[in-house]
């Protein structure tokens, strides 16, 4: 069975939902949640859910939010023994503050703690991969561990920019990159290109694979998923969303998508499976595997229209 090993961030994730159009400057009431979070730890939990052997490489933090992130992670199935404890800095945490809609407004994040990791651990981690295997990695980590993580394994490359701010950091790594899952925002920072409407979807995912990427998967919040091969582009729509919360909806279309392209479904199908993972995501609904899935392209009103 094929391994994936995710090396990333996991957060104490802080949400809060107002109630009423966000007021700056002000207090604005509204419903505030804690769980576990992180790009990487996210993508582990939807693989694990899957039935997917997940090796999860990570630093907690040195207080109790650490030792629960690290025991929901057992928990969830992923193998945690490459992953480390700092002795000194606090847990990850990451503070998400969303409209009355659920749409993110402003999200901040203090992930410290990963600075410790080092490139030993980088290359440790990924030594016994193997051409099967599939290697995952956020862009929480500083370049210089992205760099040693692409350039040493023999492993299927994955990588998610996290968001705008730290995008930037994959830039010059593009090329070892097999599949890449930037949003909307990401993607327009990273390629110079503004999607506005189908040419200029189609010229920004061109960029990405000209750039070395051999599968480009953008997600487009309300908007949709673009996705696209050098053979082959499409734009991906659906049905408007019932936003619970925005939080975890790419990790889980990514993650989804990862298990079908494992057990070798075609691009342009697979894409469907994880269009379905994001929304029931998003809407607060149990993500699982689905034989048929007719029912839900349905439901979700998803339709494809080839660029």
């Amino acid at each position: 069975m094929a391994k994936i090993c995710i090396i990333g961030g996991a957060n104490i994730d802080i949400c809060g939902k107002s109630n009423n159009p966000l007021r700056l400057h002000d207090s604005n009431p509204g419903k505030i949640e804690t769980r576990f979070g992180g790009v990487g730890r996210n993508i582990a939990e939807v693989l694990c859910l899957l039935n997917q052997k997940v090796e999860f490489v990570t630093c907690f933090g040195n207080d109790e939010f650490g030792k629960a992130l690290y025991e929901d992670c057992i928990n969830k199935g992923m193998d945690c023994t490459k992953a480390k404890f700092s002795k000194e800095v606090k847990s990850s945490i990451y503070l998400a503050i969303m409209d009355e809609n659920g749409e993110l407004t402003l999200g901040m994040s203090d992930m410290r703690v990963l600075d410790e990791i080092t490139q030993d651990d980088i290359l440790q981690s990924i030594e016994d991969l193997s051409e099967e295997d599939i290697l995952i990695v956020d862009s929480n980590l500083r370049e210089e561990l992205i760099e040693v993580a692409l350039k040493n394994t023999k492993a299927k490359k994955v990588s998610d920019p996290v968001s705008a701010s730290k995008c930037m950091r994959l830039k010059p790594y593009l090329k070892y990159i097999d599949i890449f899952k930037p949003n909307q925002y990401e993607a327009e920072m990273l390629s110079g290109i503004h999607i506005k409407d189908e040419e200029s979807a189609k010229q920004c995912m061109d960029w990405f694979l000209q750039e070395g990427v051999k599968e480009i998967l953008i997600s487009l919040a309300e908007k949709g998923v673009l996705v696209g091969t050098k053979d082959k582009k499409v734009w991906y729509r659906h049905r408007q969303v019932n936003v619970s919360n925005v939080t975890g909806g790419g990790d889980s279309l990514l993650g989804m998508y990862l298990s079908k392209r494992l057990e070798h479904m075609d691009t342009f199908q697979a894409i469907y499976h994880a269009i379905i993972a994001a929304i029931q995501k998003i809407e607060y609904r149990e993500i699982h595997a689905v034989e048929n899935i007719d029912d839900l392209v349905d439901e979700m009103g998803i339709n494809g229209v080839e660029l």
